[in-house]
C-alpha cells in the first residue's frame, strides 16, 4: 500500500470528507507520520478509510478531525462522530475536557495537537 504523508491529506480541506485512497484503507500509523501530535491515546494500529471534518459524515473507518471554527469547536462534535462509528480523532480540545466522554473505556484513538487546522 502506498503511504500518504500528513501534508497531503489533512491540510486545508476543500470538502468535508477526503478519501484516503481510491481503493483501500491506510494504516493510521502510516498516515500520521510527521504529524506533531503531543499526546496520543489508544492504538494507532488501525485502518482509516476516510478523513472527515464534518461529524455528520462520520462512519466506521472514519478519522474525524475536530477543527475549531468561527462559530463552533469541532471538539463539541466528537460524541456525534463516535455515535456514527468513527473511532479515531484529531483534536485541539484538551483531554481533560473530553473526560466526560469516557473515551478510555472505548476502542478509540485520540491524537491531540495544538493546531488541528494546520496539520
Amino acid at each position: 500500500m502506498e503511504s500518504i504523508s500528513s501534508t497531503n491529506w489533512i491540510a486545508s480541506p476543500k470538502s468535508d470528507c477526503l478519501n484516503v485512497t481510491d481503493q483501500s484503507a491506510q494504516k493510521l500509523s502510516n498516515l500520521i507520520l510527521g504529524l506533531p501530535a503531543t499526546n496520543i491515546t489508544g492504538t494507532t494500529d488501525r485502518y482509516i478509510r476516510e478523513i472527515v471534518y464534518d461529524s455528520r459524515k462520520s462512519r466506521f473507518g472514519s478519522l474525524f478531525v475536530a477543527v475549531p471554527g468561527e462559530n463552533w469547536d469541532g471538539g463539541a462534535f466528537i460524541q456525534d462522530a463516535l455515535d456514527k462509528g468513527a473511532s479515531t480523532f484529531i483534536t485541539e480540545t484538551s483531554l481533560d475536557s473530553l473526560s466526560r466522554l469516557d473515551l478510555g473505556s472505548l476502542d478509540v484513538c485520540l491524537l491531540y495537537t495544538s493546531d488541528a487546522a494546520d496539520e
